[in-house]
């Protein structure tokens, strides 16, 4: 780890940890580390890959934003064919989150139960942007009891996060 000075105003000097090389850094310490705008990264969170799935390409470009921004490795899919194809891989993947309504004839259900048979220690997280009614009439799951309502805050979401991947 470097310092780097910073002199406002010639009053006083401070200095300031600069992380040259930050995943090494962290996976040395053992407490949580604090960077850049108080954002927490955790060493438990380190290695940790999550599969983002959505149709919609702002919102699953905030997601995976927000998740790398906080440590995470993310892969990406933007339907359910997508995702089978990815799941279906040798990547690694520690949890998927996955909206429900997705295009085509593979919903977000439907990925899930996929991502079950082939990885049975997968976590799974999904999210909609629908009401719980119209959910009702659609459940096909038993993963409809978890389901990340959207909109949502960035807190509520990374608690989700990390409530699935704390084993």
């Amino acid at each position: 780890m470097a310092y780097k000075s910073i002199r406002r105003a010639g009053f006083i000097c401070v200095a300031i940890p600069v992380f040259t090389d930050l995943p090494n850094y962290i996976k040395t310490r053992r407490e949580p580390v604090t960077v850049n705008n108080n954002a927490i990264i955790s060493p438990q969170i380190i290695n940790k890959t999550i599969l983002v799935v959505d149709d919609e390409p702002g919102m699953r470009s905030f997601v995976i934003d927000f998740l790398n921004d906080k440590g995470y490795h993310t892969l990406e899919a933007k339907d359910g064919a997508s995702a089978i194809k990815i799941l279906e891989s040798n990547a690694k993947i520690d949890l998927l989150f996955c909206d429900v309504q997705m295009p085509g004839e593979i919903n977000g259900y439907q990925i899930a139960e996929q991502a079950y048979k082939l990885r049975p220690q997968i976590k799974i997280q999904l999210t909609s942007g629908l009401n719980e009614a119209t959910l009702a009439t659609k459940k096909q799951s038993s993963l409809s009891t978890h389901i990340l309502h959207k909109p949502y805050s960035n807190i509520y979401l990374i608690k989700c996060i990390e409530r699935h991947l704390k084993d």
